[in-house]
């Protein structure tokens, strides 16, 4: 029995971008005599580090869209997977930040019934309207 047909999302680099931010504060040390070159070679490194990680984590979380659900699976120890089946969806729900309309990406906030908030989130999806509307589709016409 082969695998049915699948599609993955990663969430998007862009909605890390304002970590890159962070080392920037180490030119606030060269008023108190922090030596040039040290805070320098120490911003690149931190930038480079900070690059690997975001990276790493991206590369942790991974949002797959069977034909009869939607699959979130995290870590990279301890894997973790939460399915929802299309027919137990109720609401699906996009949620932009003016960052995030920016650089085109957005959460997705999947509800099931169940008293809960939200059952999924699916964070830093690249055109979250457009994957909302084909999600919203896809949980009409019952999944395949």
């Amino acid at each position: 029995i082969g695998e049915p047909e699948k599609e993955g999302i990663h969430p998007s680099f862009s909605q890390c971008l304002p970590v890159f931010i962070l080392p920037f504060g180490l030119f606030l040390l060269l008023p108190f005599g922090a030596r040039h070159l040290y805070v320098n070679v120490f911003f690149v490194w931190s930038e480079v580090f900070f690059y690997y990680l975001i990276k790493a984590y991206i590369a942790t979380i991974h949002y797959i869209v069977w034909p009869d659900r939607i699959e979130l699976r995290t870590g990279l120890f301890d894997r973790r997977s939460k399915s929802i089946p299309f027919d137990e969806i109720t609401e699906i729900t996009c949620k932009q930040s003016l960052y995030q309309r920016i650089f085109k990406i957005g959460d997705i906030f999947i509800d099931t019934a169940g008293g809960k908030d939200f059952t999924v989130a699916l964070a830093g999806v690249k055109y979250p309207q457009q994957v909302a509307q084909c999600l919203f589709a896809m949980k009409k016409r019952g999944g395949a």
